[in-house]
């Protein structure tokens, strides 16, 4: 049987095919990629929205978001979140709003949260849940899910991730994540000290702006994004996540 996937889009954004948000267009091609595989995808998103599968709708918000609509409107999606666990087979629920944590569902199905943005923009209390089997991760990093923490490769060098989109060569030092997002010599260069820095600031010729945009093509396309994810929702559904997920 295909799996049931629960989305819920930032609430104040409606979710349309061709969305302005890049939360909103990720969660855009996963929705449809569940549906061309044939899973059932269901979208708790704002009036308007336009999913290619399912749509569970919360009232949209309009002019300026104040603190009573805010309330309410988080208060509709942990209304509606309920609702659809309540009288469907949920297999995973999958978050994308930077205010995930006020509506994060009780215990039940697994809970994959994407970080769309900045680490620091977050509550310091979202991005350490309680609730079990709940999994955060950085975007557009699905090579390390890990259960309430973070994946370093994004959240340690998110710079150096997305430096090599436009073909820009990356100067590293060999410290925390940075080796993992720099090939040494093809996008970049990784170094130990301030001479070595400057040497690799000399040596930025060197690196073909090609070999970045390769990278980044081979790391981002939307493909593999969609494909990662499917194959991260069918981990987590099995309750076999990667090993460095286990808490």
């Amino acid at each position: 049987m295909r799996p049931t996937v629960l989305s819920l889009a930032y609430p104040f954004a409606a979710l349309t095919a061709d969305p302005v948000g890049g939360a909103e267009q990720v969660l855009a091609h996963l929705d449809r990629a569940l549906v061309r595989a044939g899973s059932r995808s269901v979208v708790i998103g704002a009036e308007g929205s336009t999913p290619a599968g399912e749509l569970v709708a919360v009232p949209a918000v309009p002019g300026e978001i104040k603190d009573a609509a805010r309330s309410r409107t988080h208060a509709a999606v942990r209304a509606a979140v309920s609702a659809v666990i309540a009288r469907e087979r949920v297999d995973l629920v999958h978050l994308h709003g930077i205010d995930f944590d006020a509506y994060l569902p009780p215990p039940g199905p697994p809970i994959l949260v994407s970080l769309h943005l900045p680490i620091s923009w977050y509550a310091p209390g979202a991005l350490h849940p309680q609730r079990p089997n709940t999994h955060l991760l950085p975007f557009p990093c699905t090579r390390r899910v890990r259960r309430r923490r973070s994946c370093n490769c994004c959240r340690r060098s998110p710079r150096a991730c997305r430096r090599t989109i436009p073909g820009g060569p990356v100067a590293a030092t060999r410290s925390g994540a940075l080796p993992e997002a720099v090939e040494h010599g093809r996008t970049g260069f990784i170094v130990d000290d301030a001479a070595g820095m400057a040497d690799a600031m000399r040596r930025v010729d060197e690196i073909d702006p090609e070999n970045c945009r390769a990278a980044a093509r081979e790391r981002f396309s939307l493909q593999r994004m969609t494909d990662q994810h499917l194959e991260l929702y069918e981990r987590l559904i099995r309750g076999a996540a990667a090993p460095s997920a286990r808490a």
